[in-house]
């Protein structure tokens, strides 16, 4: 067995900091739930839902999530303009992880004392990272990988 020691590796060559790196920000989660939900949305049917985004950093967000092909952006030519966006095959890759948040969320929201849907909202997004890391460790468990053999220095 292989002993692994901290100071030899580099979260940074990790699966998980990748994934983080696409969807770290605060709409991003937001805007790809919504897209989960609901497949096909109009960029003011999102504005609304959402709420509290302004349209520029809505528009912006959109624009790094379809930079990084995980949203696909749809222009009909009329007049008014109309715009659809929707996942990708690779933003669909992303909904086993968006799920697993769901239903942690699910579960945990009613064992918060005071529950309020914002602060629960909060607690799942701020969570998120340590759950992701969960399901890639036991995805990796289940396939026998380890993404974290490369050390980050030399």
């Amino acid at each position: 067995m292989n002993e692994r020691y901290i100071s030899q590796e580099c979260l940074n060559d990790t699966g998980f900091s990748y994934t983080l790196s696409l969807i770290n920000g605060k709409y991003k989660m937001t805007i790809l739930y919504t897209l989960m939900e609901f497949k096909v949305v109009r960029f003011n049917e999102m504005k609304k839902y959402i709420g509290e985004i302004s349209y520029k950093t809505l528009s912006s967000t959109l624009k790094e999530l379809e930079a990084d092909k995980l949203v696909h952006r749809e222009e009909y030519p009329q007049i008014p303009p109309k715009v659809e966006y929707s996942l990708t095959e690779r933003g669909k890759s992303l909904m086993p992880i968006l799920d697993g948040m769901c239903e942690w969320g699910e579960h945990n929201r009613i064992l918060l004392t005071g529950y309020n849907a914002k602060n629960a909202a909060e607690i799942v997004i701020a969570s998120a990272a340590f759950s992701m890391f969960k399901i890639y460790v036991s995805l990796w468990i289940k396939r026998g990988i380890n993404l974290c053999q490369t050390p980050c220095l030399e």
